[in-house]
């Protein structure tokens, strides 16, 4: 079991309160988010095994480090399944890797990064990996998955409009981009072709 959360609670009287003060503070992307209750962010946590202080990856062009907690009440909030922690870990540490060059986000052209699901799991959760590629619409791992980490830049690095990031025109991209391998094809594997045994 996960050690106690770490935030700060915050107590309303219904959930239309909830979702304005969302909006109020900034919270979130401009659509309602689910709210990251205190029992719903320990099942996050349980179910990945992550204590809510564990560094998940560091950002050191923001003087920033995001814990387990962070991106557990960012995917509560993105409409996430408990199920899909295993990606977003991956996620963070692959964007907080130095060879990302997290700052490269903050461009004239609002770059975001896609984030492709490769192996059995993309399948196993039903990401998307066929028509409206690049849509997400009506799919809810590749859906909330991308939400999740857009509304974790957009809390913890301030990577939004009036915050650290100043890109001019935004990215159509961002809360979108997040897709399985279609790996039932003649081409080798993305972890293949990364150089990584075929297994």
């Amino acid at each position: 079991m996960s050690n106690p959360l770490i935030a700060d609670r915050i107590t309303v009287d219904n959930l239309d309160a909830a979702m304005e003060l969302y909006f109020e503070r900034g919270w979130t992307d401009g659509l309602p988010v689910v709210p990251p209750t205190e029992m719903k962010v320990m099942e996050f946590l349980d179910y990945a095994g992550l204590q809510p202080e564990q560094p998940i990856g560091d950002v050191p062009e923001r003087d920033r480090v995001i814990t387990a907690e962070h991106l557990a009440v960012n995917s509560v909030m993105a409409g996430c399944k408990k199920e899909y922690m295993p990606v977003l870990v991956a996620a963070v540490e692959a964007i907080c890797h130095p060879d990302f060059k997290f700052n490269h986000m903050a461009t004239l052209g609002s770059a975001w990064p896609m984030l492709i699901v490769n192996g059995p799991l993309g399948r196993e959760l039903g990401f998307n990996s066929g028509m409206y590629l690049l849509s997400a619409a009506g799919n809810r791992p590749s859906s909330t998955v991308a939400r999740a980490i857009s509304l974790l830049f957009w809390n913890c690095t301030e990577s939004r409009p009036n915050g650290i990031q100043r890109g001019q025109f935004g990215n159509p991209g961002r809360g979108h981009y997040c897709i399985a391998e279609n790996e039932d094809t003649s081409w080798d594997p993305l972890h293949v072709m990364l150089g990584f045994d075929r297994e």
